[in-house]
């Protein structure tokens, strides 16, 4: 997933994590819940499947 722009939109650094097998990447990143419309267009665009969104009850940063 290079696209240019794309982690522009996500403030901090996301979690990468390679999938058991090698075919693929997990993906982790926090971004704010009035941004995540906006990115999830752009990340499937850029060829990302199997998008879950969810809620963050608590964050301690």
């Amino acid at each position: 997933m290079k696209k240019k722009g794309l982690w522009k939109s996500i403030e901090k650094r996301p979690t990468v994590s390679g999938l058991y097998g090698g075919e693929g990447y997990a993906i982790k990143v926090a971004v704010d819940k009035n941004k995540v419309r906006g990115i999830i267009s752009k990340i499937k665009d850029a060829g990302a499947e199997d998008i879950l969104e969810y809620n963050l009850q608590k964050a301690i940063v």
